[in-house]
C-alpha cells in the first residue's frame, strides 16, 4: 500500500539536524544546527501568539525547527524553522504578522529573536547592526523599525539592490522574483520569510497547497526542505510559545530526518528500534506519527518509499481480532497500525490528507466489516437533519471502506449556519490506544468540519454516516436541513414508531454491514 502525497496540506520541536548542502561545511553538519539554534534562542524566552499560526515544517538534513508549538493533543509542530541553503541560509515563521513590526517588536524577547534571525540568515553572527544590510520588500513600518535598531535597513519592490537579508512574505514574490532570490541565497544572501498554511488555502479555493502555494513552490524548486502545511499551532506556555533550545532531548521522535531513519530501520524489523519505541510509549508513537502526517505531503518519493516499504510490507497482514489480538510487544505492527491511524483518520481530519488518497485498508474485513462490491453506490441523496436536535444525526447510509463520499449544502443554507456542522463516518468514538490487546484498530472513525458546500471524506474501515449538528442553534430557526450524498450504500435503518415491522423485514436485508 504506498502513501500518496495528498494535494492538501499539519513536526517536530526544536531540532538539530544533520547534513547541511553546503558542501564545505558537511563535516560539520550537526554542530551547525546545533550551533544556530542556540545562537537564534539565545536571550530569548518566548515568542508571543499571532493569530492562529500554522505549522512550518522541516524534512531533511539540511533543515531544522526552531521554535516548537502544540499541535494536537500531546503532539507538537513548529512555528518556526531555518535551512541551509548552499552558502545562504532561510528561516521561516508559521504566521504572516510575525514579518510585521508589530509583531518583532511586540516583546523584548520577539525583537532579540528576529535581531537574532537577522544576524544568522547574513551569516554575520559575530557582527554590529550597521554591518548587515537589510532589504524589507514593501513594508516601511518594518524597515523603519528595524533601521532603529540599527541595520543599514532599506525598502524595496524588487531583488536588484544588493542586501545580507531579504525579509518578506512568502507569497509576496512571484517566480521570478524567487529565482532572483534564490541565486543571491545560493552564494551567501539570507532570507527571513512568513507564511500560513491553512490561511492560504481558506482564501484560494481549489488551489493546492503543495504545488500553488509560491513558497512551498519555490522551496522545493530550489531544494529547500521546508513547507507551510496544513493545520493550526496553540501556545504551549501562557499565551505564548516557549523557547527552548533543548526541546529535542525531551521528544526525541520531534525530528522528522530521524523518524525516516527509524521508519526505515522498523521495516527492516530492527529489534533495537522496536525496543526504542517499546520505551518511548503511546506518546512516542503519537509524536512519530504526526510527524509523518505533516510531513509526507512535501516529502520526494525517495523519501516517501521509506514509509512505502514499511506498510506496504506489513499492513495487508495486521488484521487486529478477538482471536489474533495485537499484543502491547507487537511493537512493529502498533507502529505500522498507527502511523495508518494518523496518516488516513487525524491527517485528513485536519486536512493534510486528501480523501482520495484513502485505501481500504485490509483490517476493515474483520471489523466493522465489508460492503458487498456490487452494492449499488448512490448520488444525490436528499437527507434532512433537524437542526434542533444537536450532536450525531443518522443518515441512514455507509460509507464502504476507502470510498470516497461526498456531502453537499446549499451555498445559500450554508451561509446560514451560525457554527460549523461536521459528517461523521463511524459509530466508534473510543479510542482503545492505551490497551494491552488491540482486538481492532484502536480508531476506526473520522469527523470532519463542513467548512464549504462541499466536502468530501472516506473512511479506510468505512462506517454509518452521521451529520454531526452542533450545540445551542435550535433557535436560529434553521428548521430541517437537506444535506445532499454521493458515494454511499443504504444501511440497515429503523426509526422508531416510522419503520415497520414488515419494512423491517427488508430494510434488514441492505448491504450495509
Amino acid at each position: 500500500m504506498k502513501f500518496v502525497c495528498s494535494t492538501l496540506c499539519f513536526l517536530t520541536l526544536v531540532v538539530a539536524l544533520t547534513h547541511p548542502v553546503s558542501p564545505a561545511s558537511a563535516q560539520n553538519n550537526a554542530s551547525n544546527a546545533d550551533d544556530a539554534v542556540a545562537f537564534l534562542t539565545s536571550g530569548v524566552d518566548s515568542i508571543p501568539v499571532f493569530g492562529v499560526p500554522g505549522p512550518i515544517v522541516s524534512f531533511d538534513d539540511s533543515s531544522f525547527p526552531v521554535v516548537l508549538a502544540q499541535y494536537e493533543g500531546a503532539t507538537y509542530a513548529p512555528v518556526v524553522s531555518a535551512a541551509f541553503v548552499e552558502k545562504g541560509r532561510v528561516l521561516a515563521y508559521g504566521h504572516t504578522d510575525y514579518c510585521s513590526a508589530d509583531a518583532i517588536g511586540a516583546t523584548e524577547s520577539s525583537k532579540k529573536f528576529f535581531i537574532n534571525a537577522l544576524f544568522w540568515a547574513a551569516g554575520k553572527t559575530d557582527s554590529k547592526p550597521g554591518d548587515v544590510k537589510v532589504a524589507v520588500l514593501n513594508d516601511q513600518k518594518t524597515a523603519s523599525f528595524l533601521k532603529n535598531e540599527g541595520f543599514e535597513t532599506a525598502v524595496v519592490n524588487d531583488l536588484k539592490k544588493d542586501f545580507d537579508v531579504l525579509v518578506a512574505g512568502a507569497v509576496s514574490l512571484n517566480d521570478k522574483q524567487y529565482d532572483e532570490l534564490f541565486t543571491k541565497i545560493k552564494n551567501g544572501a539570507g532570507f527571513i520569510t512568513c507564511g500560513l498554511g491553512w490561511g492560504w488555502s481558506q482564501l484560494n479555493p481549489g488551489k493546492d497547497l503543495i504545488r500553488d502555494h509560491n513558497g512551498n513552490r519555490n522551496f522545493a524548486k530550489n531544494g529547500v526542505s521546508l513547507a507551510w502545511t496544513a493545520g493550526t499551532l496553540s501556545a504551549t506556555k501562557q499565551g505564548q510559545f516557549a523557547v527552548t533550545p533543548d526541546a529535542v532531548e525531551k521528544v526525541r521522535f520531534s525530528d522528522g530526518a530521524k523518524v525516516l531513519e527509524l521508519i526505515k530501520k522498523l521495516s527492516e524489523n530492527s529489534s533495537e528500534v522496536q525496543e526504542q519505541l517499546n520505551q518511548a510509549g503511546n506518546d512516542g508513537f503519537r509524536q512519530i506519527t504526526t510527524t509523518l502526517a505533516l510531513d509526507l505531503p512535501f516529502l520526494p518519493a525517495d523519501k516517501v518509499a521509506v514509509v512505502d516499504k514499511l506498510t506496504e510490507t506489513f499492513s495487508d497482514t495486521i488484521i487486529p481480532s478477538a482471536q489474533n489480538p495485537v499484543k502491547k510487544a507487537d511493537i512493529l505492527k502498533r507502529s505500522v497500525i498507527t502511523i495508518l491511524t494518523e496518516r488516513y483518520l487525524h491527517g485528513q481530519a485536519a486536512g493534510v490528507t486528501d480523501a482520495k488518497d484513502v485505501p481500504a485498508l485490509a483490517a476493515s474485513s474483520e471489523f466493522p466489516g465489508s460492503v458487498p462490491s456490487d452494492a449499488k453506490r448512490l448520488s444525490d441523496v436528499s437527507v434532512k437533519i433537524k437542526t434542533a436536535v444537536p450532536d450525531w444525526a443518522s443518515t441512514g447510509l455507509y460509507a464502504a471502506p476507502g470510498e470516497k463520499i461526498t456531502v453537499k449544502i446549499d451555498p445559500e443554507i450554508f451561509a446560514k449556519f451560525p457554527k460549523p456542522f461536521k459528517v461523521r463516518i463511524g459509530a466508534h468514538a473510543d479510542s482503545i490506544m492505551h490497551l494491552q490487546k488491540w482486538t481492532r484498530y484502536p480508531e476506526i472513525t473520522i469527523e470532519k468540519t463542513i467548512e464549504k458546500p462541499e466536502t468530501t471524506i472516506a473512511n479506510p474501515f468505512g462506517g454509518n454516516i452521521y451529520i454531526v449538528v452542533p450545540h445551542h442553534i435550535g433557535s436560529q430557526g434553521l428548521g430541517l436541513v437537506e444535506f445532499k450524498i454521493s458515494g454511499a450504500v443504504v444501511a440497515p435503518y429503523f426509526i422508531r414508531d416510522v419503520t415497520s415491522l414488515d419494512e423491517w423485514k427488508n430494510i434488514r436485508e441492505n448491504p450495509a454491514p
